[in-house]
Parts: C-alpha cells; structure tokens; sequence
C-alpha cells in the first residue's frame, strides 16, 4: 500500500516494515502520523528510511510523534544515511524512549563467504 503525493511517500512492505521516500517536512508529516496510526498490534515496528532525501524538524518530530502513538513498541529507524543521518546524529533522535536509530551503509556489511 502506498500513501502519500509526488514528495513523500509511505510504503507498507510486507515485511512488516514501513518505508518512507522522498521527503519528510512540514507538508509530509501527517502522512506518516495518518499511516502509522493504523499499524497497531504487537512488537517492534521498522521504518526504512533509505530512500528518505530529506527531513527537517519536523519530520524529527513526526517521528516522536510516531513512537507515542505506538505505546508499548518500539520504533527502529534503518537505513538513514547523508543529510537524514545527520538530522538524526543532531538531534539525538536515538536517545528517545523506545526509538532505536540503526545505521546501515556499505561499511557495516558483513560479507559470509
């Protein structure tokens, strides 16, 4: 399932996991509150933010946001990298209760040969 315009949009995988692309911003914030307010149940709930370009305060607040409305779970955020990571880095999003920030880019691969 896809929600959202031509700047930011949610993809429910169905690996449970929810990927966000393009950009998460003042416009695109209650996208992502309106999709994950749907997404109840238990254990931790992943979003993959990967093909996320770009993301301000609000988008930091959006997922604040985001781990309230899932009491009792928690929110792993995967894949950031470049100016997401860096807002992330910044604003300690990680520390938060229940927000886990997972980095993943070419150099924390574990090659199994």
């Amino acid at each position: 399932m896809r929600i959202g315009d031509a700047s930011f949009t949610v993809v429910d995988e169905r690996s449970g996991a929810v990927a966000l692309e393009g950009e998460l911003d003042a416009g695109s914030a209650d996208v992502l509150r309106d999709a994950l307010e749907t997404r109840r149940g238990g254990g931790a709930l992943t979003l993959d933010v990967a093909r996320l370009e770009f993301m301000d305060s609000s988008g930091v607040h959006a997922l604040l946001r985001a781990s309230g409305a899932v009491p009792g779970r928690c929110l792993i955020v995967h894949g950031a990298h470049g100016s997401v990571a860096k807002v992330l880095a910044l604003t300690h999003v990680g520390e938060a209760p229940q927000i886990h920030v997972v980095p993943c880019d070419r150099h924390d691969v574990v090659r199994i040969d």
